[in-house]
């Protein structure tokens, strides 16, 4: 008789919190409608070698970007530029250091930390995070 009352208060646990926790997808209304400045890329600017995950975040632990930065990946480079579109950085992701992730070793350069509130775009060969 325990048994089947433990089992049935665990049923009703797993139910509740399936219902509780909320369905997160990329192809949410602030993807479609993510709107970016035009961006001023300079060719001329030094590689950046990336050797830490990037992030918003001032950690020495870290490759500090500011807030609103927009990262933009494509045909082996990361480009990251501020909110109006200007370049801060570019990198060749051959040359970051490689990173331990869950899905096995990555340049540092892809690797980054989402806080609240930034958005994923992946187009026709390259990605966007807005911060």
């Amino acid at each position: 008789m325990k048994t089947e009352n433990y089992c049935t208060i665990l049923f009703a646990l797993v139910l509740a919190a399936i219902l509780i926790v909320p369905i997160v997808t990329a192809e949410s209304e602030d993807v479609k409608d993510l709107i970016l400045p035009q961006f001023t890329v300079d060719e001329s600017q030094e590689k950046t070698i990336i050797d830490k995950e990037l992030s918003p975040v001032k950690d020495e632990n870290l490759y500090h970007i500011p807030e609103g930065s927009v990262i933009y990946h494509s045909m082996g480079m990361t480009r990251v530029f501020d909110s109006r579109g200007m370049q801060l950085l570019v990198s060749d992701d051959s040359t970051s250091k490689l990173i331990s992730t869950p899905n096995g070793p990555m340049p540092a350069s892809h690797v980054h930390e989402v806080p609240s509130g930034a958005v994923i775009s992946e187009k026709k060969g390259f990605s966007v995070v807005k911060y």
